[in-house]
């Protein structure tokens, strides 16, 4: 450790190098360790140097030494399968079987809301943080988010501090929102972490575009962005005991009392909301055990012949919604006095040509760490987000019912077999949308949909059943008042 010491101790205390000197000893018994450990102590007082140039936190340059390690010894950061078990029966609760307190005040005043709000809009064609792209008219996520809490505060007389976790490219514009709004503006704003150029094992570097050369180190940074800004205490100290987190683009989280109402009745710590896989979320996060410990395995995580058997719905039933409940107290009791880090998830990219790594860590991936944790699996209108302008086109629908600021399905949709949508070219983005689709059409009865080609959706359109549209010639369709079904054809 003497050497580790001479090397790092310009960063980090001696409990500080304690932790890497530890997480160092586990992989004594990997084949290449000394010259893996060499590396380690060469190249990462160079991420040092230019994270504190940056002005990362302490706990930020810890994290991503701890991470980087690993990433050295296990560079495509994969989990052993022989090693995944399925879950125990006691691991999950159906959401069905949970109840409602009996006084839901009681309940609402110990939650407080964080909104993971760190994407941007590029998927569906928009500048700016993905949470202010209009989804209802004149609505975008931040609003409806905001009309959501103030139902819960007005019918029950209750205060729901609302936090949003913005990353360095979304912080600006949606600050500027909130004071347009007048509303209350609590933020905090993700760390960075220096890309790896994987070729040299360096920091990757972009003269033309500095901001290019950071990434955000994925949404489990929100744990320690909470603690360092000093919004755990301060939540704990205003008598709060749940933090409900979830995505922005997701208005199927909503709040609601019976979960937390059963995490307070059985001293549940860490609760993750999932729900039934169907064959749209093959490649979504499910939970499994490794080591006797409920894990998060993501897609990322599994080694590429055993993906078929990952994307196996009738083995892995289940995925993450990433709605997470936590108690608030145990939170900061880990973070203080445990080694509170996520498993590592090396994601690869290129960048002008160069390929590149950022290491990220998943939010969810915290339950791995609670000993009193457990699944809760929800209805899936509990996870509605919206990635694509064919989800738009889903939510906007009549797929959907909205009651008292939650949603339901129209009766007529199977919740095991959920239609899939799928938009062309002429989709892609929301002004292309917005110019070709002049009234969502019904779609409470379809199977499958595919458009492509010039294509406009006027008034009274709906399709039921399996529908394509494709006109390759870009001869010009308009729908209006007609029912379109699989024997409808152009």
């Amino acid at each position: 450790m003497s050497n580790m010491k001479n090397i790092l101790n310009a960063f980090f205390n001696e409990a500080e190098l304690g932790k890497i000197n530890t997480n160092i000893e586990t992989y004594r018994s990997y084949q290449n360790f000394e010259a893996t450990k060499q590396t380690f102590l060469t190249k990462l007082p160079i991420y040092l140097d230019k994270m504190t140039l940056k002005k990362q936190s302490i706990g930020t340059k810890l994290t991503f030494s701890l991470l980087y390690l690993n990433y050295l010894f296990n560079p495509e950061a994969k989990i052993e399968w022989s090693k995944i078990n399925p879950l125990n029966i006691s691991d999950e609760i159906n959401y069905d079987d949970l109840k409602k307190p009996d006084s839901p005040q009681s309940i609402l005043k110990k939650i407080a809301v964080l909104k993971l709000n760190g994407g941007l809009g590029t998927s569906m064609g928009c500048v700016g943080p993905k949470s202010l792209v209009p989804i209802f008219k004149n609505k975008n996520f931040l609003t409806i988010i905001q009309e959501q809490l103030s139902f819960f505060e007005s019918t029950y007389k209750v205060k729901l501090p609302l936090i949003l976790l913005n990353s360095f490219n979304t912080h600006s514009q949606t600050e500027r929102f909130f004071k347009k709004e007048n509303k209350p503006f609590n933020a905090i704003i993700q760390n960075q972490f220096p890309k790896i150029n994987k070729q040299s094992g360096e920091p990757f570097t972009m003269r033309t575009n500095s901001d290019q050369e950071w990434n955000p180190p994925g949404h489990g940074d929100v744990f320690l962005t909470l603690n360092e800004s000093g919004w755990i205490d301060k939540l704990i100290n205003d008598n709060k005991e749940y933090i409900f987190i979830s995505n922005s683009d997701n208005i199927g989280a909503t709040i609601d009392i019976a979960i937390p109402n059963y995490m307070s009745e059985n001293n549940v710590d860490f609760l993750m909301e999932t729900t039934k896989k169907t064959k749209l979320d093959v490649k979504g996060g499910t939970l499994v055990r490794v080591n006797n410990k409920l894990t998060l395995l993501e897609r990322a995580q599994v080694e590429t012949e055993h993906l078929p058997e990952f994307e196996n719905i009738q083995k892995f039933k289940i995925f993450n919604t990433n709605n997470i409940w936590i108690n608030l107290k145990q939170l900061k009791r880990k973070m203080e006095k445990e080694n509170f880090l996520l498993p590592l998830i090396a994601n690869p990219k290129t960048i002008n040509n160069t390929n590149i790594i950022q290491l990220e860590t998943a939010m969810g991936a915290a339950i791995n760490l609670f000993d009193n944790a457990i699944t809760c699996v929800v209805p899936r209108t509990r996870f509605l987000p919206v990635k694509k302008t064919s989800d738009l086109m889903l939510l906007r629908s009549d797929f959907l019912i909205k009651e008292n600021n939650t949603y339901r399905f129209s009766e007529q949709v199977d919740v095991n077999d959920l239609p899939s949508i799928s938009l062309g070219k002429e989709f892609d983005t929301v002004e292309k949308y917005e110019n070709r689709v002049l009234e969502t059409p019904s779609l409470k009865t379809v199977k499958s949909l595919k458009i492509e080609g010039n294509v406009h959706i006027e008034k009274n359109v709906t399709f039921s059943g399996n529908v394509s549209i494709k006109r390759a010639d870009q001869k010009e369709i308009r729908l209006k008042n007609e029912i379109i079904d699989e024997t409808t054809s152009f």
